[in-house]
């Protein structure tokens, strides 16, 4: 769906309230479920919104809500150079699971800080709204996603679990 589930909102918003990266990357950012949570919050902060779905830039207004929209399927999206908080709010179950392992091992070598939300409980869905995109590939688990981002905090829901990683430089 082209929004997100609500469960652990206020939990992504703490830990976006505490990043100091200067910008924020949502990844299938659908409807803008999470510029409209916290960018009153973070006024200063440069927000990307991409999607691989035309349709929803309009439908939803992402220009209004975003600084820059990219249509583009997250396989193919050149990540920032310069220091970004990377956002995949239930976006990584419509991946198979080996390309989204492959993406979040690239978004770990670059990304300050990612929050991953993955439904967590059998959460079958096909196309919607006329987005084939929508169908969930893979069905996570909330111990194998954890182990997709090591060393991150989790917050686990009846529905979605919620995991934020940061990029903790070797000295």
């Amino acid at each position: 769906m082209p929004g997100s589930h609500p469960e652990g909102r206020d939990w992504v918003l703490e830990h976006l309230k505490q990043t100091t990266a200067p910008t924020i990357v949502d990844l299938g950012a659908g409807e803008g479920t999470y510029s409209m949570l916290a960018r009153d919050h973070l006024p200063t902060r440069h927000w990307i919104a991409v999607d691989i779905f035309e349709p929803y830039v309009e439908r939803y207004q992402l220009h209004s809500k975003y600084d820059e929209v990219h249509v583009s399927d997250l396989r193919d999206y050149q990540l920032p150079t310069e220091r970004f908080v990377l956002l995949a709010g239930d976006v990584i179950e419509h991946l198979p699971r080996f390309e989204a392992a492959l993406f979040l091992d690239r978004a770990r070598s670059l990304a300050d800080e990612i929050m991953v939300s993955v439904p967590i409980i059998d959460y079958p869905q096909g196309e919607l709204e006329g987005n084939i995109h929508e169908t969930h590939l893979y069905q996570w688990d909330f111990d194998e996603m954890a182990e997709q981002l090591p060393g991150c905090e989790t917050w686990k829901g009846e529905v979605i679990g919620r995991f934020w990683w940061k990029n903790r430089p070797t000295v």
